[in-house]
């Protein structure tokens, strides 16, 4: 677990900036990047990520690479909002359904459809939810 003042960090480079908006573009790469078995395996070694900073004090510009860094709690909460409570909702949405039909086919259209209101009050919510999800930039010291 997290101790206070422990934060996730990730390099990233900056794509845009509007305004008080810095759009940066992280590239995650995989654990098996450097696996001997990399030219055959159809996985993806890395995906890329924007996200918007916003209220950055420092100057900034396109193509400058950067440290974005967020507190460990706020990662342990965007992993409980993208994914344990999505989990939580299908589980529960198919014990309940159960006790209604034995219709495995409607619980699992039930169980998918929470899921798609789920998905739908995060999307109207992202706002909120952005203002509790917060990162920072900061220069990189090679930079």
């Amino acid at each position: 677990m997290g101790f206070p003042g422990q934060t996730i960090e990730h390099e990233g480079t900056i794509q845009g900036i509007s305004g008080d908006v810095v759009r940066v573009e992280i590239i995650s790469r995989s654990a098996c990047a450097d696996c001997h078995a990399k030219g055959v395996c159809s996985l993806p070694e890395q995906a890329s990520r924007v996200i918007e900073v916003e209220g950055s004090t420092e100057r900034f510009r396109v193509g400058e690479p950067v440290k974005v860094v967020m507190e460990y709690r706020m990662g342990l909460k965007a992993v409980f909002w993208a994914y344990i409570l999505p989990f939580l909702i299908v589980l529960a949405t198919l014990f309940l359904s159960s006790a209604v039909t034995p219709r495995e086919d409607i619980m699992g259209l039930s169980a998918l459809g929470m899921l798609s209101v789920y998905y739908i009050l995060l999307r109207l919510f992202r706002d909120r939810l952005k203002k509790t999800l917060i990162f920072k930039i900061k220069k990189l010291a090679s930079a």
